[in-house]
């Protein structure tokens, strides 16, 4: 009876530390896979951002060029799918033509905002001096 009883408590021990084992396994895989995320996560963020970067600066090459063409021009607002700039979502691109104030020159001033309509949108803002590029 007294083998018996033994065996019975060596058993409760060893469930016991494969079960403790299990738990530690467990929250190893959970911390890796919560960096996997966090690390798609930011890298998504670093993507949009230069993308944002890319098509403002696209907005403000396609304004010089229009105000080479048109003295008048006065800005405009643009969209585009994903399917046009390649990338996850649609860009709103918005021209805005400043003219010269007292304390300050004209100036071009474009804002993007990317991917549009989501929580994670990146929205950029950028002032170029018109007097930088030649007209």
């Amino acid at each position: 009876m007294s083998l018996h009883k033994e065996c019975s408590h060596r058993r409760g021990a060893v469930l016991i530390v494969a079960l403790v084992c299990m738990l530690v396994m467990m929250s190893i895989v959970g911390g890796m896979l919560q960096g996997a995320i966090l690390a798609r996560r930011q890298l998504h963020e670093q993507r949009d951002l230069r993308q944002a970067e890319a098509i403002l600066e696209a907005g403000a090459d396609r304004a010089f060029l229009r105000l080479e063409k048109d003295p008048l021009y006065a800005g405009e607002t643009m969209m585009f799918s994903a399917e046009e700039i390649v990338g996850s979502g649609r860009a709103e691109v918005s021209i805005e033509v400043v003219p010269a104030a007292s304390d300050e020159p004209k100036h071009l001033r474009v804002v993007v905002e990317y991917p549009t309509g989501q929580v994670h949108s990146i929205r950029k803002t950028r002032r170029f001096p018109v007097e930088a590029k030649k007209l």
